[in-house]
């Protein structure tokens, strides 16, 4: 139809754009700075032919715009990290398609895109769209992956953890030499390893200096804290990423690494519930005092943890 044939049209202008910086993107004039990274979560782009596909066509639309956003920053961002829900609803291989074709523009540019899995993703057709998360992967069938932000590194686990990923993070988390992130779909209160709720888990890793997910389509930030048994003091710092095209928070993370620590900066593009409003639709009061509070938000990750008084 015409509105997918606009919207393959702007693919391949965008594609043209990103290859012509890709000169400077991939370091030859250190147009790049290792330390800046992108972070997206539930995207939910709508497939093809679904009962979904007329009423969140705009999801679509939404994509494209951040992958346009994120190549006009200056400097680049050296990669971009998807925390989950690519897919709109049950792992449609449309989505995956489009959301490929949308990415490679940032992959034309010099930037790494790390992709990671949520509930409403499907492995096979995840797999099939992007064979890296696989090919990667430490830990084998899962979209498992360790990325190098610059001064600190981020353990991307796929979705609800396994048996398999439960055991490959309890065996080399404790000993992580740099500071680290860890992130997921959910919330670290969901989650457990080997038995054991993952924020107590984290908590006993010396080098681990946050938390990182999706899923509630809001920028929150919060701190995780092992009651019983841990130093009060210690805590460690919890970022929710906004919905990078679908409804609530709308737009990307950018997480900028230093020598003491980490800063989280929120581009948030818009907010809505379900539905993005119409042209020329008023938004409510409420929705536009916190999209005026919420751009520029920034979270503080320190590198520095108390010591433990067990």
């Amino acid at each position: 139809d015409m509105k997918t044939r606009k919207e393959f049209l702007r693919e391949l202008a965008g594609m043209a754009a990103g290859m012509a910086v890709a000169g400077c993107a991939t370091g030859r004039t250190g147009a790049v700075d290792r330390n800046l990274t992108v972070m997206m979560s539930d995207i939910h782009v709508v497939g093809d032919g679904t009962k979904y596909t007329e009423a969140f066509a705009y999801t679509r639309e939404e994509l494209l715009k951040r992958i346009d956003e994120i190549l006009a920053l200056r400097p680049l961002q050296a990669r971009v990290v998807t925390f989950g829900d690519i897919a709109f609803n049950e792992g449609e291989p449309s989505a995956y398609a489009f959301a490929a074709r949308a990415f490679a523009r940032l992959e034309a540019a010099g930037i790494e895109v790390v992709h990671g899995m949520g509930n409403h993703d499907r492995h096979e057709a995840f797999f099939a769209a992007f064979p890296d998360a696989a090919r990667l992967s430490p830990v084998p069938g899962k979209a498992v992956r360790t990325v190098d932000l610059g001064t600190a590194d981020l353990i991307l686990l796929n979705g609800n953890l396994d048996d398999a990923q439960q055991q490959w993070l309890a065996k080399v988390l404790p000993d992580w030499k740099r500071p680290v992130f860890v992130g997921a779909h959910h919330p670290a209160s969901e989650l457990k390893v080997c038995g054991r709720p993952m924020v107590k888990f984290l908590i006993d890793c010396p080098s681990v200096k946050g938390w990182i997910f999706g899923h509630h389509h809001e920028w929150r930030k919060s701190c995780l804290h092992a009651y019983g048994g841990a130093s009060n003091k210690d805590l460690i710092r919890s970022l929710t990423l906004p919905s990078a095209a679908y409804c609530g928070d709308v737009g990307f993370v950018r997480l900028e690494t230093f020598e003491d620590r980490a800063v989280a900066t929120l581009d948030e593009k818009g907010l809505w519930f379900e539905q993005r409003p119409r042209p020329g639709e008023k938004m409510p009061a409420l929705w536009a005092a916190v999209l005026e509070e919420n751009r520029g938000d920034t979270c503080t990750f320190p590198y520095e943890r108390p010591l433990r008084t067990l």
